[in-house]
């Protein structure tokens, strides 16, 4: 199962976190986000982050400030958080940049109409619908996800708390292969609970999602 942590702000919390049990540290370069990224891409800031998928969260961002930041910091995957198009995902695998393009979520998404992005993405994330994209703290229902019928995998989102771990340690869904954690494991808007994330990772180590 892949662990992500999003919407980090801080390498000295960073540092804290229960790290070799997190496999992606999420970077938001959203101007609108209160976790949008301060942190200086130094020395340090790549010490810390050296043994993980650095992932940078856009929300319809245009390309060259996307592609000038993936060199600044030095990032694995693009996350595409907004309404960008097909061409934009093609663009980046293009150049041999790992994409995950968000699907936000509510009774009324139709799945069928991402299969276009099918062929430009590596993964999908399903994350709570809302005009804040994402960081909201709410689930969406995810019995939904019994009919997701796509081919891509993909990532859960969407208000998962600390108190999820046993859900999230029951969930038997169909290309499910990861969780992304956020605003319900928070200090502060970008400041993580290393405390919170320690104990619910340690509640889900022997998840295992398998996608056929």
């Amino acid at each position: 199962m892949i662990v992500k942590v999003c919407g980090l702000n801080s390498i000295d919390n960073i540092a804290s976190l229960p790290l070799s049990q997190i496999d992606w540290l999420g970077f938001i370069f959203d101007e609108k986000s209160p976790r949008k990224v301060t942190i200086n891409p130094n020395e340090q800031f790549f010490e810390v982050t050296k043994n993980h998928k650095r992932v940078g969260v856009f929300v319809n961002e245009l390309l060259t400030k996307v592609f000038s930041t993936v060199k600044a910091y030095d990032l694995n995957t693009v996350q595409l958080h907004g309404q960008e198009p097909v061409e934009h995902c093609a663009y980046l695998r293009n150049y041999g940049i790992n994409v995950v393009k968000v699907i936000s979520v509510d009774e009324e998404t139709d799945f069928y109409e991402y299969e276009k992005y099918e062929p430009f993405v590596n993964y999908f994330l399903l994350d709570t619908k809302s005009l804040k994209h994402g960081g909201t703290g709410r689930k969406f229902n995810w019995e939904i996800l019994q009919s997701y019928p796509l081919q891509t995998p993909f990532l859960l989102s969407g208000g998962i708390g600390p108190d999820d771990a046993e859900i999230v340690t029951q969930l038997s869904i169909d290309k499910c292969i990861g969780i992304d954690i956020n605003s319900r494991f928070e200090i502060q808007p970008g400041i993580k609970d290393p405390v919170l994330i320690q104990t619910f990772l340690e509640s889900i180590k022997d998840t295992r999602y398998v996608t056929d």
